[in-house]
């Protein structure tokens, strides 16, 4: 998808992820309203706060099935699914380790290669 796209889960709430995934259908003129299959936030000081805990608990209420949060500065990815409206901590990987995700479609994933 070219461009900028928000996920508008409200007429009051609109949330910018660095990175997601959507079904093509779910995508209005600018703005995604139906939950996205997969948020990427990538800690960083200026927002690590907002990203781990508002964004987070955001992405939980409003239904994005899976929430991965990249620390560029250690490598570590920390993959979330939701489960019965609560997010589980699926995994946890760093540095070489790989993650073979399955949600939202299969993907191989390596921490360090997603920050060289």
């Amino acid at each position: 998808m070219a461009g900028s796209c928000d996920y508008r889960p409200s007429g009051r709430l609109c949330l910018q992820p660095d990175g997601l995934v959507c079904r093509r259908e779910d995508i209005g003129p600018n703005v995604i309203e139906h939950p996205l299959l997969l948020a990427v936030e990538v800690l960083s000081p200026a927002t690590r706060v907002k990203d781990l805990v508002l964004k987070r608990a955001l992405y939980e209420q409003t239904g994005v099935a899976s929430c991965w949060m990249l620390e560029p500065d250690e490598a570590v990815l920390t993959v979330l699914e939701l489960v019965d409206g609560r997010y589980v901590e699926r995994v946890v990987v760093r540095g070489d380790e790989v993650f073979e995700a399955k949600l939202p479609f299969p993907v191989r994933v390596v921490p360090s290669e997603l920050v060289g």
